[in-house]
């Protein structure tokens, strides 16, 4: 398990020096961020002291290596927008980030077990139906288009929530129910398709042979043994989740990191963008080592080497 743990370490670092290059050479394609920082009128002279004063007259090599070097100490630089340290100003919206995905994640779970579970044992009837609809209904409706009807109903029309902001807990439902909507989908999808393939498993006729009831052979027998790809597709669901986090925290007005992380690209403040990506590849790896780690759990048979 060391071991394992080791070469996942490894790994892991090596996935978030590169995701970091490419995001950097990304940016620095995008165009030179000089002239945002000058009024209207302004002299060569001034272009060129402004971007000595961001370090943006070194080559790009040695920006690189400069940055990277920051960055193993834990500085990423400061924002050329905010003139603040900028894992600082991600770090502060973090956790409205993980509170609006992780509530997300949280109503993924809660209704795709049920609904999957239910989709599988009605199989062809009515609420295999209702449930395989209810899901691709999740899947099919875009992030934007869904989350600007939830407004319209549920903080124009009959005012129970809030439309924008994020202080509170009702301030996080909408964004969440329109974020976890398309992981819902997917991860019901999942459930009934795993179940009904441990349905057909030679361990579940023998239980209903020896006379269980059905819920203790769905309980005991069923539900754990289909668990390992929902498992999988939930973990992985995550770096979805952040990913729509970028569209549901504007239309919310949320103030997350995605958001910034969208200002700053806007503004090409290349260390914001930077330090979002390091935070965001960094919950992704720690979110799919421990989706790992809990196999063995689920399935004593699973060793790691």
């Amino acid at each position: 398990m060391i071991r394992y743990l080791a070469s996942r370490l490894l790994h892991g670092v090596l996935v978030v020096v590169g995701v970091v290059t490419i995001v950097f050479l990304l940016m620095h394609m995008a165009g030179d961020p000089t002239a945002l920082f000058l009024p209207v009128g302004a002299t060569p002279e001034d272009f060129v002291r402004v971007r000595h004063q961001l370090g943006l007259d070194l080559p790009l090599h040695m920006q690189y290596f400069s940055f990277m070097a920051g960055a193993l100490k834990g500085d990423f630089g400061s924002s050329i927008r905010y003139s603040q340290p900028s894992m600082s100003l991600v770090l502060e919206r973090l956790p409205a980030t993980l509170s609006l995905t992780g509530l997300a994640l949280g109503l993924t779970v809660l209704a795709s077990v049920p609904l999957g579970v239910v989709a599988a044992v009605r199989r062809n009837s009515f609420w295999d139906t209702f449930c395989t609809g209810a899901a691709l209904a999740g899947q099919s409706m875009p992030s934007f288009w869904l989350g600007i009807v939830l407004i319209l109903l549920f903080a124009v029309h009959w005012r129970i929530f809030p439309s924008s902001g994020g202080s509170g807990f009702m301030a996080v439902v909408l964004p969440a129910v329109t974020l976890g909507a398309y992981s819902m989908g997917l991860a019901t999808r999942m459930v009934r398709s795993a179940v009904l393939e441990v349905f057909r498993k030679d361990y579940v006729r023998t239980a209903r042979a020896k006379g269980l009831a059905e819920r203790v052979v769905l309980s005991r027998h069923v539900l754990r043994n289909a668990s390992i790809p929902v498992v999988t597709v939930v973990g992985l669901q995550l770096a979805q989740l952040l990913g729509g986090a970028i569209v549901t925290e504007q239309i919310f007005g949320y103030p997350g990191m995605a958001r910034l992380a969208v200002q700053s690209v806007m503004n090409r403040d290349f260390p914001v963008v930077q330090a979002f990506v390091v935070v965001t590849a960094v919950i992704v790896l720690v979110v799919n080592l421990l989706v790992d780690l809990l196999y063995a759990k689920l399935d004593p048979r699973i060793i790691y080497q």
